[in-house]
C-alpha cells in the first residue's frame, strides 16, 4: 500500500492544538526554530545518513515527534512504540504512517528490520537499531539541549523522588526562578500544564488540590478527578521537547524524576542537570544495578565546566545530607 504525503513544510509555522489556550499565555511563545536534515543528522554523528540523505536535496526540519496525530509540518516522525496498562501502539503501522505524512512529516525514522508500507520517493527512511535512542540524540541536538540552559535538578531512586521533587520545586519558585517540572504528578510551567509535545492546556475537569498550599496532618490532597501523566519520566525525545518549551517560555529551573527503567533505557541521557539528587536505592537488585552503573552518568554533565553534580545521600549507610562532587 502507498502512501501519500501532505501538506509541504512551508505551511503556517507553530500551529498546534494548544493555540487557543496559547494566545492567552503569559509565556513569551517559542521561537520557530528550522535546521536542514542533512545538517541535524551531521551534528548528532549520523555521518552517514548525512551523506546518504544528500540526494534528497536540502529538506528543512521544523521539529521532531512520535506522536502521528500532533505531527506539525516539518517534522520528523520517530516510529516509537506507545506502550500504556493496556495495549501497545506500533508505531509502524500503516495508519500511524499515513497519519503522520498526511499532518506533513518530511522524513521518518524507522527500527532496522521492520516491514514498512511503501512510502512517496521524497521522503527518506532512517533505519536505526534504537529509535528512541537516535530519536533523544538528534532532539537534544535540535532543541540546543535545554536542560543545560536552564538550572535543572535530576531527582531519582527508589522512592521519595515526587516529594523530594516537589521540595525542590518549591524552593525554586521561593527563590523566585521560573520553575518547569517533570515528574509522576503532572508536567508544568509553574502553574500551567505542559503536554507530551510541550504545548500548554488545561484540563477539561477542575483539580481538587488547586489553591491548597499545604495538606492538613494525616488528610491527603485527593487525586479522584486529576489528570493522569503516563510516565513519571518520558523517554527522551518528548523529555528534551519539554524541557526545551520551558525554557523557551522563560524557565530558569526544572525539575525532573528520574525513575530507574528510564535511566536504564536512556531517557536521560542527554539531561545534563546542573545537580542531581539520589533519595536512596531498595532491595530491588534492578534498582541497585541501575543506580550503581547508569545513575553516574545522569549525575555527571557531558561539560563539567562551570557545573556542580550533588549527591543527596538517604540511606542510613551515609550521613544525611548533600556531598558536591
Amino acid at each position: 500500500m502507498a502512501l501519500e504525503a501532505g501538506p509541504s513544510n512551508a505551511a503556517a509555522e507553530g500551529e498546534s492544538d494548544a493555540d487557543e489556550f496559547e494566545d492567552e499565555s503569559p509565556f513569551p511563545e517559542p521561537d520557530f526554530k528550522s535546521m536542514l536534515l542533512t545538517d541535524l543528522l551531521g551534528l548528532a554523528a549520523e555521518f552517514d545518513a548525512a551523506a546518504a540523505l544528500e540526494e534528497y536535496g536540502d529538506i528543512l526540519v521544523n521539529g521532531i515527534s512520535d506522536n502521528a496525530e500532533h505531527i506539525m509540518p516539518g517534522d520528523i516522525y520517530c516510529c516509537i512504540n506507545q506502550i500504556s496498562a493496556i495495549d501497545v501502539v506500533d508505531a509502524h503501522d500503516a495508519y500511524y504512517l499515513q497519519q503522520a505524512l498526511l499532518n506533513g512529516a518530511v522524513a521518518v525514522i524507522a527500527e532496522v528490520d521492520m516491514e514498512m508500507p511503501e512510502l512517496p520517493d521524497h521522503i527518506p527512511v532512517i533505519y536505526a537499531d534504537d529509535v528512541e535512542e537516535l530519536a533523544s540524540r538528534l532532539a537534544a541536538v535540535f532543541y540546543d539541549k535545554p536542560g543545560a540552559g536552564m538550572n535543572l535538578v535530576a531527582v531519582s531512586g527508589t522512592s521519595g523522588k515526587t516529594t523530594v521533587s516537589w521540595l525542590i520545586r518549591g524552593v525554586l519558585e521561593q527563590a523566585g526562578q521560573l520553575t518547569g517540572m517533570v515528574g509522576s504528578i503532572e508536567h508544568a510551567l509553574a502553574e500551567h500544564l505542559v503536554t507530551p509535545e510541550g504545548d500548554l492546556w488545561e484540563p477539561d475537569d477542575i483539580d481538587p488540590a488547586e489553591g491548597r498550599e499545604c495538606s492538613s496532618p494525616f488528610a491527603l490532597v485527593p487525586y479522584k478527578g486529576r489528570y493522569s501523566v503516563e510516565e513519571t519520566t518520558p523517554n527522551g525525545l518528548r523529555l528534551q521537547r519539554s524541557l526545551a518549551s520551558m525554557r523557551d517560555r522563560g524557565a530558569t529551573a526544572a525539575v525532573v524524576e528520574c525513575d530507574a527503567s528510564s535511566i536504564a533505557g536512556g531517557s536521560t541521557d542527554w539531561l545534563e542537570p546542573s545537580i542531581a539528587v539520589f533519595t536512596n536505592c531498595g532491595d530491588d537488585p534492578g534498582d541497585l544495578e541501575v543506580f550503581g552503573d547508569k545513575q553516574v552518568g545522569v549525575m555527571k554533565p557531558a561539560d563539567d565546566d562551570g557545573w556542580h553534580a550533588g549527591l543527596c545521600a538517604a540511606p542510613a549507610v551515609y550521613p544525611p545530607g548533600c556531598v558536591l562532587l
